[in-house]
C-alpha cells in the first residue's frame, strides 16, 4: 500500500481494509518510506477512524501495536543501511544508530503533539514498548514524559472530580465555594 493510498484510508471513518492492514500499512511507512515521520504521525492522530467515539479498545490496541512495530523497523533498517554501508561511518560527523533512532522517535512526538489525549497515549505506549524491547541503551526520558503527560490528560478529561479521595486536596471550603470551584 502506497503512502498516498495509507492517506486516503485514514481520512476516512470506514476505510475500506481491515485495521490489520492499516496499522501494519501505518508501521511500515513510519518507519521505512518516509524522510520524517512527523506527518504521517500527524495524519494518523487526527484520522477520523482513529477519532471516532467510541474509543474501541482494538483501535486502540492497534496504536500501540503500530508504533511498538514501527520501533522495531526503524530500527532494523538503520542497522542494515549501516551494515549496507549507506552511512560513513568513517567519519567524524556519521550518526550511530541510537542517535538516528532518537531522532526518529523526536520527530514522531512531534507528530503527535495536538493529537487527542488518549490517542496520543496508545502512540506513545507503543513508542515505549518498543524502546524498551531494544534495550537500555536507548534514551527514553522524552517519550516517558510523553506517557506520563498524556495519562494525566486523559484521567483529567474522563474524570468527573467527585471522587472521594480528590475531597483531600480541596481546601477548606464551604458547599458553595466548593460547587462553584468544581465548574471551572
Amino acid at each position: 500500500m502506497s503512502t498516498a493510498v495509507l492517506l486516503t484510508h485514514l481520512r476516512n471513518q470506514t476505510p475500506s481494509v481491515p485495521l490489520a492492514t492499516l496499522t501494519a500499512a501505518l508501521a511500515h511507512h513510519l518507519a521505512v518510506d518516509q524522510p520524517t515521520p512527523t506527518p504521517l504521525a500527524a495524519a494518523a492522530v487526527s484520522s477520523p477512524f482513529f477519532l471516532a467515539y467510541p474509543h474501541t479498545h482494538e483501535r486502540l490496541q492497534g496504536l500501540v501495536t503500530t508504533l511498538r512495530h514501527a520501533v522495531h523497523l526503524k530500527h532494523q533498517a538503520l542497522v542494515k543501511a549501516r551494515e549496507d554501508g549507506w552511512t560513513l561511518s568513517s567519519t567524524v560527523f556519521a550518526r550511530t544508530t541510537h542517535a538516528a533512532l532518537r531522532e526518529w522517535v523526536r520527530a514522531v512526538l512531534r507528530g503527535l503533539q495536538g493529537g487527542l489525549a488518549i490517542i496520543k497515549l496508545a502512540c506513545c505506549t507503543g513508542l515505549l514498548l518498543g524502546l524498551r524491547q531494544l534495550g537500555d541503551t536507548i534514551k527514553m526520558s522524552e517519550v516517558e514524559d510523553e506517557v506520563v503527560i498524556s495519562l494525566a490528560e486523559v484521567l483529567d478529561n474522563y474524570t468527573l472530580g467527585t471522587g472521594e479521595w480528590e475531597k483531600e486536596f480541596w481546601p477548606d471550603l464551604d458547599g458553595m465555594s466548593r460547587s462553584l470551584l468544581s465548574r471551572c
